[in-house]
Protein backbone atom coordinates (compact mmCIF):
# COMPACT_ATOMS: atom_id res chain seq x y z
CA UNK A 1 0.00 0.00 0.00
CA UNK A 2 2.84 2.41 0.82
CA UNK A 3 4.80 1.55 -2.33
CA UNK A 4 1.81 2.31 -4.57
CA UNK A 5 0.48 5.24 -2.55
CA UNK A 6 1.53 7.75 -5.23
CA UNK A 7 0.36 5.73 -8.25
CA UNK A 8 -1.97 7.58 -10.63
CA UNK A 9 -4.97 6.84 -12.84
CA UNK A 10 -4.98 7.47 -16.57
CA UNK A 11 -7.28 10.33 -17.49
CA UNK A 12 -6.85 12.28 -14.27
CA UNK A 13 -6.07 15.96 -14.72
CA UNK A 14 -2.73 15.64 -12.99
CA UNK A 15 -1.69 12.59 -15.04
CA UNK A 16 -1.88 14.19 -18.49
CA UNK A 17 1.89 14.36 -18.88
CA UNK A 18 2.18 10.56 -18.95
CA UNK A 19 1.56 10.88 -22.70
CA UNK A 20 5.22 11.83 -23.14
CA UNK A 21 6.32 8.49 -21.71
CA UNK A 22 3.70 6.15 -23.19
CA UNK A 23 4.49 4.54 -26.53
CA UNK A 24 0.82 4.18 -27.35
CA UNK A 25 0.04 7.79 -26.54
CA UNK A 26 3.09 9.01 -28.39
CA UNK A 27 2.04 7.31 -31.61
CA UNK A 28 -1.37 8.96 -31.55
CA UNK A 29 -4.68 7.58 -32.64
CA UNK A 30 -4.72 9.66 -35.81
CA UNK A 31 -1.56 10.25 -37.84
CA UNK A 32 -3.05 13.48 -39.20
CA UNK A 33 -3.78 14.84 -35.73
CA UNK A 34 -1.29 17.69 -35.28
CA UNK A 35 -1.58 17.54 -31.49
CA UNK A 36 -0.74 13.87 -31.46
CA UNK A 37 2.12 14.45 -33.87
CA UNK A 38 3.42 17.11 -31.50
CA UNK A 39 3.22 14.64 -28.63
CA UNK A 40 5.15 12.13 -30.68
CA UNK A 41 7.83 14.66 -31.39
CA UNK A 42 7.99 15.54 -27.70
CA UNK A 43 8.22 11.85 -26.84
CA UNK A 44 11.04 11.16 -29.24
CA UNK A 45 12.98 14.37 -29.03
CA UNK A 46 12.37 16.30 -25.83
CA UNK A 47 12.72 13.54 -23.24
CA UNK A 48 16.43 13.50 -22.47
CA UNK A 49 17.55 11.05 -19.84
CA UNK A 50 20.55 11.59 -17.58
CA UNK A 51 22.26 9.01 -15.36
CA UNK A 52 23.61 11.59 -12.91
CA UNK A 53 22.69 14.90 -11.34
CA UNK A 54 19.93 13.82 -8.96
CA UNK A 55 20.03 12.46 -5.42
CA UNK A 56 17.69 9.58 -6.36
CA UNK A 57 20.18 8.11 -8.87
CA UNK A 58 21.50 4.84 -7.45
CA UNK A 59 18.77 4.57 -4.81
CA UNK A 60 16.99 1.24 -4.43
CA UNK A 61 13.21 1.22 -4.07
CA UNK A 62 10.63 -1.45 -3.30
CA UNK A 63 7.39 -1.64 -5.29
CA UNK A 64 5.27 -3.99 -7.46
CA UNK A 65 6.27 -4.58 -11.05
CA UNK A 66 3.04 -3.27 -12.60
CA UNK A 67 2.74 0.18 -14.12
CA UNK A 68 2.33 3.16 -11.75
CA UNK A 69 -0.33 4.49 -14.16
CA UNK A 70 -3.59 2.58 -13.77
CA UNK A 71 -6.42 2.40 -16.26
CA UNK A 72 -9.72 4.04 -15.20
CA UNK A 73 -11.68 0.79 -15.40
CA UNK A 74 -8.94 -1.22 -13.76
CA UNK A 75 -9.94 -2.73 -10.46
CA UNK A 76 -7.87 -2.07 -7.40
CA UNK A 77 -4.38 -3.53 -7.54
CA UNK A 78 -3.90 -7.11 -6.52
CA UNK A 79 -3.01 -7.10 -2.80
CA UNK A 80 -1.15 -10.37 -3.29
CA UNK A 81 1.17 -8.82 -5.87
CA UNK A 82 4.67 -9.10 -4.48
CA UNK A 83 6.96 -6.12 -4.47
CA UNK A 84 10.44 -6.32 -5.91
CA UNK A 85 13.59 -4.26 -5.77
CA UNK A 86 14.38 -1.59 -8.35
CA UNK A 87 17.40 0.67 -8.73
CA UNK A 88 16.91 4.19 -10.05
CA UNK A 89 19.34 4.62 -12.94
CA UNK A 90 18.34 7.81 -14.77
CA UNK A 91 16.00 10.79 -14.71
CA UNK A 92 14.67 13.54 -16.94
CA UNK A 93 13.99 17.01 -15.49
CA UNK A 94 10.63 18.73 -15.56
CA UNK A 95 9.72 21.07 -18.41
CA UNK A 96 8.28 24.43 -17.48
CA UNK A 97 4.96 25.35 -19.04
CA UNK A 98 5.27 28.41 -21.31
CA UNK A 99 2.16 30.41 -22.14
CA UNK A 100 1.87 32.83 -25.03
CA UNK A 101 1.96 36.44 -23.91
CA UNK A 102 -1.30 38.32 -24.51
CA UNK A 103 -1.35 42.10 -24.11
CA UNK A 104 -5.06 42.00 -23.31
CA UNK A 105 -4.48 39.90 -20.16
CA UNK A 106 -4.48 41.87 -16.88
CA UNK A 107 -1.09 42.59 -15.33
CA UNK A 108 -0.14 40.66 -12.20
CA UNK A 109 0.14 42.83 -9.06
CA UNK A 110 3.66 41.90 -7.92
CA UNK A 111 3.28 43.82 -4.65
CA UNK A 112 0.56 41.40 -3.56
CA UNK A 113 2.90 38.39 -3.72
CA UNK A 114 4.42 37.14 -0.49
CA UNK A 115 8.18 37.46 -0.93
CA UNK A 116 8.77 34.44 1.35
CA UNK A 117 6.44 32.15 -0.58
CA UNK A 118 7.90 29.48 -2.85
CA UNK A 119 7.17 30.07 -6.54
CA UNK A 120 4.26 28.11 -7.94
CA UNK A 121 5.78 26.85 -11.15
CA UNK A 122 3.40 25.27 -13.63
CA UNK A 123 5.11 22.52 -15.57
CA UNK A 124 4.20 20.98 -18.88
CA UNK A 125 5.89 17.73 -17.96
CA UNK A 126 6.89 16.57 -14.48
CA UNK A 127 10.22 15.05 -13.59
CA UNK A 128 10.47 11.32 -14.28
CA UNK A 129 12.81 8.55 -13.21
CA UNK A 130 13.70 5.23 -14.78
CA UNK A 131 14.43 2.18 -12.65
CA UNK A 132 15.54 -1.35 -13.45
CA UNK A 133 14.91 -4.54 -11.45
CA UNK A 134 17.72 -5.76 -9.18
CA UNK A 135 18.18 -9.08 -7.43
CA UNK A 136 17.26 -9.16 -3.70
CA UNK A 137 20.85 -9.92 -2.69
CA UNK A 138 21.99 -6.79 -4.55
CA UNK A 139 19.40 -4.52 -2.95
CA UNK A 140 21.60 -3.73 0.05
CA UNK A 141 24.85 -3.59 -1.88
CA UNK A 142 26.66 -0.23 -1.76
CA UNK A 143 25.93 2.00 -4.78
CA UNK A 144 28.31 1.52 -7.67
CA UNK A 145 30.81 4.31 -8.15
CA UNK A 146 30.33 4.11 -11.91
CA UNK A 147 26.95 5.14 -13.24
CA UNK A 148 24.97 2.79 -15.44
CA UNK A 149 25.78 3.66 -19.05
CA UNK A 150 22.56 3.35 -21.07
CA UNK A 151 22.55 3.46 -24.86
CA UNK A 152 19.25 5.14 -25.65
CA UNK A 153 19.12 3.31 -28.99
CA UNK A 154 18.82 0.08 -26.99
CA UNK A 155 16.66 1.50 -24.21
CA UNK A 156 13.53 -0.22 -25.55
CA UNK A 157 15.19 -3.56 -24.85
CA UNK A 158 15.67 -2.74 -21.15
CA UNK A 159 12.93 -3.55 -18.66
CA UNK A 160 12.53 0.01 -17.33
CA UNK A 161 9.77 1.22 -15.09
CA UNK A 162 9.07 4.98 -15.33
CA UNK A 163 8.12 6.74 -12.10
CA UNK A 164 7.29 10.20 -10.87
CA UNK A 165 9.24 11.83 -8.06
CA UNK A 166 6.45 11.00 -5.61
CA UNK A 167 6.39 7.38 -6.73
CA UNK A 168 10.15 7.03 -6.17
CA UNK A 169 9.74 8.57 -2.72
CA UNK A 170 6.96 6.08 -1.95
CA UNK A 171 9.22 3.23 -3.09
CA UNK A 172 12.03 4.47 -0.84
CA UNK A 173 9.68 4.61 2.13
CA UNK A 174 8.42 1.10 1.37
CA UNK A 175 12.02 -0.15 1.12
CA UNK A 176 12.87 1.35 4.51
CA UNK A 177 9.83 -0.25 6.16
CA UNK A 178 10.47 -3.61 4.47
CA UNK A 179 14.08 -3.67 5.67
CA UNK A 180 12.93 -2.77 9.16
CA UNK A 181 10.41 -5.63 9.14
CA UNK A 182 13.05 -8.11 7.98
CA UNK A 183 15.47 -6.83 10.62
CA UNK A 184 12.86 -7.19 13.35
CA UNK A 185 11.98 -10.72 12.24
CA UNK A 186 15.64 -11.71 12.17
CA UNK A 187 16.25 -10.10 15.54
CA UNK A 188 13.16 -11.74 17.01
CA UNK A 189 14.25 -15.12 15.68
CA UNK A 190 17.80 -14.69 16.98
CA UNK A 191 16.65 -13.37 20.34
CA UNK A 192 14.15 -16.20 20.60
CA UNK A 193 16.89 -18.78 20.07
CA UNK A 194 19.26 -16.97 22.42
CA UNK A 195 16.60 -16.59 25.09
CA UNK A 196 15.66 -20.24 24.93
CA UNK A 197 19.31 -21.15 25.27
CA UNK A 198 19.86 -18.74 28.15
CA UNK A 199 17.30 -20.74 30.06
CA UNK A 200 19.54 -23.75 29.68
CA UNK A 201 17.94 -27.09 30.28
CA UNK A 202 19.37 -29.43 32.84
CA UNK A 203 22.63 -30.89 31.53
CA UNK A 204 22.28 -34.69 31.22
CA UNK A 205 25.50 -35.19 33.21
CA UNK A 206 25.20 -32.28 35.63
CA UNK A 207 24.93 -34.51 38.70
CA UNK A 208 26.92 -37.43 37.28
CA UNK A 209 30.49 -36.26 37.85
CA UNK A 210 32.52 -39.21 39.18
CA UNK A 211 30.12 -41.78 37.73
CA UNK A 212 31.55 -44.58 35.62
CA UNK A 213 30.08 -45.08 32.14
CA UNK A 214 30.44 -47.68 29.44
CA UNK A 215 30.82 -46.40 25.88
CA UNK A 216 29.74 -48.82 23.16
CA UNK A 217 30.93 -47.88 19.64
CA UNK A 218 28.25 -47.17 17.06
CA UNK A 219 30.15 -47.14 13.74
CA UNK A 220 28.82 -44.88 11.04
CA UNK A 221 28.94 -45.21 7.26
CA UNK A 222 32.44 -45.93 6.03
CA UNK A 223 33.75 -47.13 9.41
CA UNK A 224 34.80 -50.75 9.00
CA UNK A 225 37.34 -50.86 11.83
CA UNK A 226 36.55 -52.86 14.96
CA UNK A 227 36.44 -50.49 17.93
CA UNK A 228 36.76 -51.40 21.58
CA UNK A 229 34.16 -50.81 24.23
CA UNK A 230 35.49 -48.04 26.45
CA UNK A 231 35.00 -47.49 30.14
CA UNK A 232 35.51 -44.12 31.72
CA UNK A 233 34.54 -41.68 34.40
CA UNK A 234 32.55 -38.49 33.88
CA UNK A 235 35.05 -35.80 34.86
CA UNK A 236 33.12 -32.66 33.92
CA UNK A 237 30.50 -31.03 31.73
CA UNK A 238 30.09 -27.77 29.83
CA UNK A 239 28.19 -25.97 27.06
CA UNK A 240 29.42 -24.66 23.72
CA UNK A 241 27.83 -22.58 20.96
CA UNK A 242 28.27 -22.81 17.22
CA UNK A 243 28.22 -20.01 14.62
CA UNK A 244 24.41 -19.92 14.73
CA UNK A 245 24.41 -19.41 18.52
CA UNK A 246 23.04 -22.93 19.02
CA UNK A 247 24.04 -24.38 22.39
CA UNK A 248 25.49 -27.89 22.60
CA UNK A 249 26.00 -29.98 25.72
CA UNK A 250 29.58 -31.18 26.22
CA UNK A 251 30.98 -33.83 28.55
CA UNK A 252 34.51 -34.66 29.67
CA UNK A 253 35.27 -38.39 29.96
CA UNK A 254 38.40 -39.75 31.65
CA UNK A 255 39.52 -43.13 30.31
CA UNK A 256 41.92 -45.49 32.04
CA UNK A 257 44.19 -47.80 30.11
CA UNK A 258 44.84 -50.64 32.56
CA UNK A 259 47.16 -52.36 30.09
CA UNK A 260 49.84 -49.70 30.30
CA UNK A 261 51.38 -48.71 33.59
CA UNK A 262 54.40 -46.67 34.58
CA UNK A 263 55.31 -47.88 38.02
CA UNK A 264 52.10 -47.82 40.03
CA UNK A 265 50.55 -45.06 37.88
CA UNK A 266 48.20 -45.87 35.06
CA UNK A 267 48.39 -43.91 31.86
CA UNK A 268 45.12 -42.14 31.22
CA UNK A 269 43.40 -40.27 28.41
CA UNK A 270 40.55 -37.84 28.59
CA UNK A 271 38.36 -36.44 25.84
CA UNK A 272 35.55 -33.97 25.31
CA UNK A 273 32.49 -35.06 23.36
CA UNK A 274 29.19 -33.58 22.26
CA UNK A 275 26.14 -35.02 24.02
CA UNK A 276 23.00 -36.04 22.13
CA UNK A 277 19.68 -37.69 22.87
CA UNK A 278 19.54 -36.71 26.53
CA UNK A 279 22.95 -38.16 27.31
CA UNK A 280 22.66 -41.48 25.53
CA UNK A 281 24.92 -40.70 22.54
CA UNK A 282 28.33 -39.05 22.17
CA UNK A 283 29.82 -37.59 18.98
CA UNK A 284 32.63 -35.23 18.02
CA UNK A 285 35.25 -37.00 20.15
CA UNK A 286 38.20 -34.69 20.94
CA UNK A 287 41.01 -36.39 22.96
CA UNK A 288 43.51 -34.26 24.85
CA UNK A 289 46.49 -36.59 24.41
CA UNK A 290 46.64 -38.59 21.19
CA UNK A 291 49.67 -40.63 22.33
CA UNK A 292 47.58 -42.30 25.04
CA UNK A 293 44.32 -42.34 23.13
CA UNK A 294 42.80 -45.48 21.65
CA UNK A 295 41.30 -45.56 18.19
CA UNK A 296 38.01 -43.70 18.58
CA UNK A 297 34.76 -44.43 16.82
CA UNK A 298 32.75 -41.45 15.52
CA UNK A 299 29.84 -42.23 17.88
CA UNK A 300 29.40 -43.97 21.20
CA UNK A 301 26.32 -45.23 23.00
CA UNK A 302 26.44 -44.25 26.68
CA UNK A 303 25.34 -46.71 29.36
CA UNK A 304 25.04 -45.32 32.87
CA UNK A 305 25.58 -48.48 34.87
CA UNK A 306 28.27 -50.25 36.82
CA UNK A 307 29.03 -52.94 34.26
CA UNK A 308 32.61 -51.80 33.82
CA UNK A 309 35.45 -54.30 34.00
CA UNK A 310 36.28 -54.93 37.63
CA UNK A 311 32.87 -54.02 39.00
CA UNK A 312 30.87 -56.47 41.10
CA UNK A 313 28.24 -56.85 38.36
CA UNK A 314 30.94 -57.48 35.77
CA UNK A 315 32.61 -60.12 37.92
CA UNK A 316 29.29 -61.91 38.48
CA UNK A 317 28.51 -61.95 34.77
CA UNK A 318 32.04 -63.09 33.98
CA UNK A 319 31.75 -65.99 36.44
CA UNK A 320 28.44 -67.07 34.88
CA UNK A 321 29.92 -67.02 31.39
CA UNK A 322 32.97 -68.94 32.57
CA UNK A 323 30.73 -71.56 34.18
CA UNK A 324 28.68 -71.96 30.99
CA UNK A 325 31.81 -72.30 28.87
CA UNK A 326 33.13 -75.06 31.11
CA UNK A 327 29.99 -77.15 30.63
Amino acid sequence: AIATGADETKGDAGAADWRYFSREEAKGDDENDSENNERSNNKNGDVKWSNSGHVFIGKVIFRPSYSPLRLPDESDTNPDEKCQWYEVVSYTPSIKHVEAVNDDQPKLDVSAIDSDARPNIIVQRRMRFRAVPVAPHDADAPPSESQMDIDEDDADEIDFIVLTEAQVQAGLEAATIHRKILSNLKSRKTNGVSESHRQLRHHPFKDKVGTRVMLTPQPGDGESETFQILVGIIAGHDHSTDETDFVKDQVLILLEDAAEEVGDEKKSCSFWATVHLEGTLLTDIRPDAMEHAPSFCSRYKVDMHEYFQGSEAYDVCDSIISYLRSH
